[in-house]
């Protein structure tokens, strides 16, 4: 009796009496063992907790005859016979408020100090909560919110600081979530706040976790417990983060390529046509860090890659972009007046065209005319063989290399000896 129990910012407890019940304290909780009794015959047990700061969550096994299990605060009393329940303070010395919370069973809740009189004393059932604040009587009892619903799959989550997140609940101000590596929160790993219906969760090594969450409402009470475990698989590293921006092909394959991770024995590669990879392409084991992807047609893919060890497969990069695109061609004709030239193309609404007229077989001496027009550009050239091709901008502003030339033949003139 009289020991006190404190936890830190990262700290948890279980404390398991004689008989069985257990009182599990949360982080950053203060806790005096008040009363530790029992009978010689153990058929009376007779235990108390005082709780200075903090939460403590009760597990209370059925009470015999005088039996009896007692939590107090500055400002109220919870007394039970076989029930789980929480109970909590917070504030200043002086004008604590004490929260009771029951989850089975029923809770006598009593303020401190306001006598015997109606509404001194409120009986709780499963479900209900109360507040007590200094010299006040008990609030009648609240129903406490529902558990919130997780939202998207928390099955598997690659990233060594988990994110998670669930339905809001109606009337909720806030939530508070647990992490721990046991369903029973015996050990509570981070205890947090959050105002959105969504948390980031400190760092975790690989492993299978559990994350407790629950809503709270406007006067601070905590509302029905929702569970869920999930796997962290952060390891091996993916390869560096792919561009995000789309990586255009004009070939009809692409090249990937990424960087190796030390340690890794292979990676996993997937393709698809949808950014959430439903429906891969290709789901195949490399040993390299590099593949040319032949597409069935032209158009946008998705691909991403993990590392490997040995059975084992870390995250995935993020998707990166391919698009592999049918460009725009043109021929350019010919029309010839002597040594100089003229050139006729079609375009589509939008495009833009460059004129390069290069002559075959040298280096150097090619001549571009940028926006060039159909028809209007007449260019003087010496005897010999020359490939004019149109470069085409796209109405996105995408320029496009040329793809096919014309061959023409500008001869000498018809007196040369």
């Amino acid at each position: 009796e009289k020991s006190i129990l404190s936890t830190g910012k990262d700290g948890s407890a279980v404390v398991e009496f004689n008989d069985g019940s257990t009182v599990a304290v949360t982080p950053q909780s203060r806790v005096e063992l008040a009363e530790m009794r029992q009978s010689p015959d153990k058929t009376i047990v007779s235990n108390g907790l005082r709780l200075i700061a903090g939460q403590v969550t009760s597990l209370v096994k059925k009470l015999k005859g005088r039996s009896d299990y007692r939590v107090y605060t500055a400002t109220a009393t919870a007394g039970v016979r076989g029930t789980a329940f929480r109970v909590s303070v917070d504030g200043a010395a002086g004008s604590e408020a004490s929260r009771s919370e029951v989850i089975e069973g029923g809770v006598a809740f009593a303020g401190a100090g306001t006598g015997t009189g109606p509404g001194a004393e409120v009986a709780l059932a499963a479900g209900y909560g109360s507040v007590a604040e200094a010299g006040k009587a008990p609030l009648p009892p609240i129903v406490l919110l529902p558990a919130p619903q997780f939202a998207g799959n928390m099955a598997r989550i690659e990233t060594a600081a988990p994110s998670i997140a669930w339905q809001p609940v109606a009337g909720a101000k806030a939530y508070r979530i647990q992490t721990s590596r046991d369903a029973n929160f015996d050990s509570i790993l981070a205890d947090q706040r959050a105002t959105d219906a969504t948390a980031t969760l400190p760092p975790v090594a690989d492993g299978n976790y559990f994350a407790r969450v629950r809503a709270i409402d406007g006067v601070g009470l905590e509302g029905i417990d929702q569970v869920g475990s999930f796997k962290v698989k952060a390891t091996p590293p993916a390869p560096m983060p792919l561009a995000l921006e789309p990586k255009i092909s004009l070939t009809p394959s692409a090249q990937l390529s990424w960087p190796t991770v030390a340690g890794a024995r292979a990676y996993r590669l997937q393709i698809a046509q949808a950014a959430d990879f439903a429906k891969p392409l290709e789901d195949r084991e490399i040993n390299s860090n590099e593949f040319a992807f032949a597409p069935p047609a032209f158009g946008r893919y998705y691909w991403r890659v993990a590392s490997l060890e040995t059975g084992d497969r870390g995250p995935f990069t993020p998707a990166g972009i391919i698009d592999l695109a049918d460009p725009p061609k043109t021929l350019p004709k010919v029309i010839q007046q002597h040594h100089n030239a003229k050139f006729e193309w079609q375009l589509k609404p939008g495009e833009r065209a460059t004129l390069v007229v290069k002559p075959v077989g040298q280096t150097g001496g090619e001549q571009r005319f940028p926006n060039a027009q159909s028809g209007d550009i007449s260019v003087a050239l010496t005897p010999g063989k020359f490939d004019a091709g149109i470069e085409i901008t796209d109405s996105a502003g995408k320029t496009f290399p040329i793809f096919e030339n014309t061959r023409f033949t500008v001869p000498p003139p018809a007196d040369a000896k």
